[in-house]
């Protein structure tokens, strides 16, 4: 698919299919939602006449789903990540980015103004958090809170404001902490901040947001001073990369709840691609060597040759088990109406595996493993301030053995 018009069709018409079965309560969302690299896989074309047109359509697909809603997303998230084994791991990262943003801080010995840039800022939770580990610092916390700038960017208002409520209500902070924080109400690479300006970038489960992540990375870069940290908490998987293991992997814990046949389901979202897609590809292979097999059958054992290291496939089950944990909520809202209700919240996502997004910072000018990064580890370590378990701090341990799923890394801009 290279024109725009093709493009739009075609989420028209995966949505239309994905939703139309019994028990499926997801919307998939725009295709232009996963990483831009992926893009290839699902059939589109990128090409010089629209490229700039296919970011920014990729843009307004997340702004639709996080810029008009309000904190009962959030909520939900929660919610399902609970339901779904995982605790509310948004939570957790939170509370490790702000204990990590808090100690850095506290370290600077100047006596400017500190800013603290938060990206995707949500409900304020990230911040909020970083508020909290400040102010349990002993000595110094009122000091740091008196030279501490906040500047949240976040598409939603009604979301975000809410955090007004938290600090006076929650933290019982003095009103005066709020004068403290700036709003803004855009997307990331769109933000109002001076260059070479910002001692700390803070953010959760909020960069995946934006299927092509590189431009938006430069961009936070470009407000960063020589120094400045970056601490991101964030989901990562390789699910929604693939056409075919998307498929594979999600629906049939969704169908088979309510007997639905799978091979039939498996024909006709096949046949939904076009040529160049690595669906038609699929099918092609198909076709030459495994008439005797159903379409499931064949696509699960084409899924089983993709290479996964043991915490990415922990990773990808459990990505897997929270949206059919979301499916659950819309279903039993659905039963509550006597009407479908389907999610407000979309499958595709921009979620990279850790090692991509490493790669991914590192060629906007944000490294995960600078000289600076690694001293400043070691420091948070002799004093006793940081113990964890270091860079990159995976949040989840199963029975199986630790996951990708979420994790918190800290990165430092490049210097010149």
């Amino acid at each position: 698919m290279e024109k725009i018009k093709e493009i739009l069709e075609f989420d028209e018409r995966l949505t239309e299919y994905l939703t139309s079965f019994k028990g499926v309560y997801l919307n998939p969302g725009s295709v232009l939602r996963v990483p831009s690299y992926a893009w290839g896989d699902w059939g589109i074309e990128l090409t010089d006449d629209n490229i700039e047109e296919l970011y920014y359509l990729s843009q307004k697909a997340y702004e639709k789903e996080w810029g008009e809603t309000d904190a009962s997303l959030n909520k939900l998230v929660g919610v399902a990540s609970v339901n779904a084994g995982l605790g509310d791991v948004n939570a957790d990262m939170n509370n490790l980015v702000g204990k990590i943003a808090a100690s850095f801080l506290a370290d600077i010995s100047s006596d400017k103004e500190l800013r603290v840039l938060d990206i995707g800022a949500g409900t304020g939770a990230t911040t909020l958090a970083t508020l909290r580990a400040m102010i349990s610092i002993p000595e110094k916390w009122k000091t740091l809170l008196d030279r501490t700038k906040f500047i949240l960017v976040e598409p939603s208002e009604k979301r975000v404001l809410s955090i007004l409520d938290s600090i006076e209500n929650d933290l019982h902070m003095p009103m005066r902490v709020a004068d403290s924080i700036e709003f803004q109400f855009c997307k990331d690479i769109d933000i109002d901040v001076d260059p070479n300006s910002i001692n700390i970038v803070i953010s959760n489960a909020a960069i995946h947001h934006n299927a092509v992540l590189d431009r938006s990375l430069r961009r936070i870069a470009e407000t960063m001073k020589e120094g400045a940290m970056f601490v991101n908490g964030d989901w990562h998987n390789d699910v929604w990369h693939d056409p075919i293991e998307f498929a594979v992997k999600l629906y049939p814990k969704l169908l088979s709840l309510e007997g639905n046949d799978l091979d039939s389901f498996f024909k006709g979202y096949f046949e939904l691609f076009a040529e160049g897609s690595r669906p038609s590809m699929f099918l092609d292979m198909y076709m030459q060597t495994s008439l005797n097999k159903s379409f499931y059958e064949f696509a699960l054992k084409f899924c089983e040759l993709y290479p996964h290291t043991k915490a990415q496939k922990i990773a990808d089950d459990q990505i897997i088990q929270f949206w059919v944990s979301v499916n659950n909520e819309f279903k039993k809202e659905s039963e509550n109406r006597g009407e479908k209700v389907t999610a407000t919240i979309d499958t595709l996502e921009s979620h990279e595996p850790i090692p991509q997004r490493k790669r991914t910072m590192a060629v906007s000018g944000i490294e995960t493993d600078s000289i600076k990064v690694q001293e400043m580890f070691q420091h948070l370590k002799r004093t006793g301030k940081y113990v964890e378990k270091g860079n990159v701090h995976r949040m989840i341990e199963t029975p199986q053995g630790i996951s990708d799923l979420a994790a918190v890394m800290v990165a430092g801009k490049r210097n010149r």
